[in-house]
């Protein structure tokens, strides 16, 4: 079971609330803000048979896993997000951990990865601008449409992008990286009207 109530985020005393850079420019506003409390589990299948943990997965979670690279799919409080070829990051509000090791359990590995990551949902209309100051990802639609991730060397990080909608970003930190990773966001920022929630 994961416990968000004994969490301490790895941004805690560096993810100050309130509006951080130029107030009053041409290049934002942009909002960030973390995602807490969720729950993450990576699956990765035994002997590489993925089908049979997709298959699975619908059977007895009604969850698709994204089958194409780079896809993410939904139900619910769930989201799964495609790794490589046959691994998934699934993510919850709730605490799924128990359900997919009595559904996948026998075919794959699965490994509760909650505290691994720290998430930070940063938007607004000069956003794509700012992460493309930390990494070489073409973020247009056509290369990088809403409802993919990828994974890439992000400044000085390896992270996990999600793109919720246009202009709407999820970043996958590793833990022991995070406040590096936030500072960095926060300092490449700096030209813009930043809004931390």
């Amino acid at each position: 079971m994961t416990d968000t109530q004994t969490r301490v985020s790895a941004l805690a005393g560096h993810m100050n609330s309130g509006r951080h850079g130029y107030a009053d420019n041409d290049r934002g506003p942009l909002t960030a803000k973390e995602i807490s409390g969720l729950t993450m589990v990576e699956i990765a299948a035994w002997n590489g048979d993925g089908a049979a943990i997709a298959k699975a997965a619908q059977d007895k979670l009604g969850l698709a896993l994204p089958a194409n690279a780079h896809g993410t799919t939904s139900i619910g409080k769930t989201t799964a997000l495609w790794l490589g070829p046959n691994r998934w990051l699934i993510l919850s509000n709730e605490d799924c951990r128990a359900q997919l090791k009595d559904a996948i359990g026998a075919i794959a590995a699965v490994i509760d990865q909650s505290h691994s990551r720290v998430v930070v949902e940063i938007s607004g209309s000069s956003v794509t601008a700012l992460l493309s100051k930390g990494c070489s990802l073409d973020f247009h639609q056509s290369a990088f449409p809403v409802g993919t991730c990828k994974a890439t060397h992000f400044a000085h990080l390896s992270i996990l992008i999600q793109r919720l909608d246009k202009t709407v970003f999820r970043l996958y930190l590793p833990r022991s990286f995070a406040a590096s990773g936030w500072e960095w966001l926060m300092d490449a920022a700096s030209e813009y009207s930043l809004t931390v929630e």
